[in-house]
């Protein structure tokens, strides 16, 4: 295990971590790596207070890094659902540039069996990360509240419901007050589904569609509070094949904006190979007062070379998919995706992998606001088959220079071998 500390004012970072397993090929006999699972981080913002859920039956790890320059202190509590705290809190203490992984079990004997919500506080601002593990392959992100402040609008810009598809919506309160309102889903077969909710102090709630193996649709969500302030949050959307867990994705709520850029790469490397595209949607809600949106999507190269443009026009309230090989023109592209919007729309981006298998990999991309994301230390993993990618975006107009600096786990400075 590793953490990356970088300088360099104005950078803008995004993560991809990689989980394959090494098979032997019964025809050539040649062993080689088969793609079992990815998923895409910004690096995580530094707080003092931070909450993870952790769903039952689940392997939930808590990645703690320490990048400050003393020893912190780390109280970590265990409540259910409706915020009661059942286990006394365990402490822990984690040296500078330290990094722990701990199990939610390995804390509390027997609780990995139901869903909690997990509450680390820190006297020192430290990185936190929830991550879902099936053996030594990231499945996906857990849902993880940093800070103790809620938001005036959260929406969740795609589910997946049907063909095989199962989407789990996760609110968390991380506030000292009970917080009510309505979940609403558009997109649907029969039109607009809402439900209510009560979220107490700490406390979570959970929506699930229904498994169904009809006609898979695109939908999204918006959360409306009593008052000015909604819980957070995102979506789970899985794939099963019967009863079997094909894969899964974490979709982060967030708010409607005007520019994003999405790190791209369709090309194959030693560990993604296979057929691979991306999949966006577009969805024109949040604007207000509601107007149509006019979409400006430019590619760039790798070095900042313009590639290709797309235009689109989006009613209110329309939805619109489409995919990197119809933007781009070609069947490969390695860049960034740069999105100008004249209103606030929702944005969301899925790599799909097919490994060489015919398993079907999806990961969640960053959409990055430009504007509003800095530079924070990313989470790096490795061994046991998981490799880690940074991706580095310079949003600005000059050239940036500036280093990287590698520690172990122990907080020792590494040298290690990039390729």
């Amino acid at each position: 295990m590793s953490v990356l500390q970088g300088e360099g004012k104005g950078v803008i970072a995004s993560l991809m971590l990689t989980s394959s397993e090494q098979v032997m090929d019964k025809v050539s006999e040649r062993e080689s790596r088969i793609l079992r699972g990815e998923l895409s981080l910004l690096p995580s913002a530094f707080s003092r207070t931070t909450w993870i859920y952790a769903a039952a039956n689940e392997d939930t790890r808590i990645v703690i890094n320490n990048s400050a320059q003393e020893p912190a202190e780390l109280e970590i509590t265990l409540s259910d659902l409706s915020g009661h705290a059942g286990e006394r809190p365990v402490r822990r203490n984690i040296e500078s540039g330290e990094q722990l992984i701990i199990t939610v079990e390995e804390l509390w004997e027997g609780a990995a069996q139901g869903s909690h919500v997990v509450e680390i506080k820190s006297d020192k601002p430290v990185g936190i990360q929830g991550l879902v593990m099936r053996g030594p392959v990231v499945i996906s992100e857990s849902p993880t509240i940093r800070g103790d402040q809620a938001a005036r609008y959260l929406n969740i810009p795609r589910i997946e419901v049907g063909g095989g598809y199962q989407s789990e919506v996760i609110l968390v309160n991380p506030l000292d007050q009970v917080m009510r309102g309505e979940l609403s889903v558009y997109g649907l077969k029969g039109g607009e589904l809402t439900e209510r909710y009560e979220i107490a102090p700490g406390g979570a709630y959970i929506w699930s569609s229904e498994p169904s193996f009809g006609l898979s649709r695109t939908a999204y969500i918006m959360v409306r509070g009593e008052g000015t302030i909604v819980p957070l949050g995102g979506a789970w959307v899985t794939l099963f094949d019967d009863d079997e867990l094909v894969n899964r994705t974490y979709v982060p709520g967030r708010e409607a904006s005007k520019r994003a850029w999405i790190p791209v790469d369709t090309y194959p490397t030693t560990t993604r190979h296979g057929r691979i595209n991306v999949k966006f949607n577009f969805v024109n809600q949040g604007a207000d007062p509601p107007a149509a949106a006019n979409i400006r999507i430019n590619l760039f190269s790798p070095d900042g070379k313009f590639a290709e443009r797309y235009e689109q026009n989006l009613p209110i309230n329309a939805q619109w998919e489409t995919s990197l090989v119809e933007l781009s023109r070609r069947d490969r592209f390695r860049g960034n995706v740069r999105i100008v919007s004249d209103v606030p729309i929702l944005i969301s981006a899925t790599q799909v992998t097919e490994n060489v298998e015919g398993g079907l990999i999806e990961a969640e991309l960053s959409v990055i606001d430009p504007e509003n994301t800095v530079l924070g230390n990313p989470l790096l993993l490795d061994g046991d088959g998981v490799a880690s990618e940074v991706i580095l975006l310079n949003p600005t107009d000059e050239m940036i220079n500036g280093e990287f600096q590698f520690f172990s786990a122990q907080g020792q400075r590494e040298e290690i071998i990039l390729r």
